[in-house]
C-alpha cells in the first residue's frame, strides 16, 4: 500500500461518515498537515542513519516536528537538517507534477507550503535552514536555493491554477 492510496482511502473513510465536504476537506487538510511533517522529519532521521548517527524522531505534531540529534562535525549535521525540508519538498512536488488527481496535488502542495517553505527560510529562527547557517552553512548560498526552490513551486502552482486545469 502505497502513500497515495493511503491518501485515498483516508479521503474515502471520512467521505463514508456522511461527514459535510467542508468537514471533510478540514480534516484531509489536517492530514497533509501531519503527513508533511512525518515525512519532513522521516528525512531528518533517514539521512542521520544513513550517516552512522541514530536520531530518534521525538514528536511529530499537526504543523512540526522534533527529532533529536548530535552534533556530527564534517558538516554531517548540515546535511541532517537539510534532509527533512528536501524530502517534504520532493515529495510534494512528486504529487503535485506526476499525478492529475485533484486530491493527491493539494496534499502536495501543502505538504511543500507548510513542511518546506518555512524551514528552509533562512532568516526564520528554529528553521531547519537558519540551523545550518549558524553552523556554518554560507547565508547567501542558503537565500539562493530557498529561493530557487520556493520560486520554482510557486511558479508551476501560479501556472497551474491560471491556465492549466487544476480546478476543473
Amino acid at each position: 500500500m502505497g502513500l497515495l492510496s493511503i491518501i485515498r482511502d483516508f479521503q474515502e473513510i471520512l467521505l463514508k461518515t456522511g461527514l459535510p465536504h467542508i468537514i471533510v476537506s478540514f480534516l484531509m487538510g489536517l492530514f497533509a498537515l501531519i503527513l508533511g511533517a512525518t515525512i519532513h522529519e522521516f528525512g531528518h532521521h533517514l539521512v542521520a542513519a544513513i550517516l552512522g548517527t541514530g536520531v530518534p524522531i521525538t514528536h511529530v505534531q499537526i504543523m512540526t516536528g522534533v527529532t533529536e540529534f548530535q552534533p556530527m562535525g564534517n558538516g554531517k549535521h548540515i546535511l541532517v537538517a537539510f534532509a527533512g525540508p528536501l524530502l517534504a519538498y520532493f515529495v510534494g512536488m512528486y504529487m503535485w507534477f506526476l499525478n492529475k488527481d485533484h486530491l493527491i496535488r493539494s496534499v502536495g502542495s501543502i505538504i511543500v507550503f507548510f513542511s518546506f517553505i518555512p524551514s528552509f527560510f533562512p532568516s526564520l529562527p528554529g528553521s531547519d535552514m537558519s540551523y545550518a547557517i549558524v553552523n556554518g552553512f554560507p547565508s547567501a548560498i542558503g537565500w539562493i536555493i530557498w529561493a530557487l526552490l520556493t520560486g520554482f513551486f510557486l511558479a508551476s502552482y501560479n501556472d497551474e491554477i491560471t491556465e492549466g486545469d487544476f480546478l476543473r
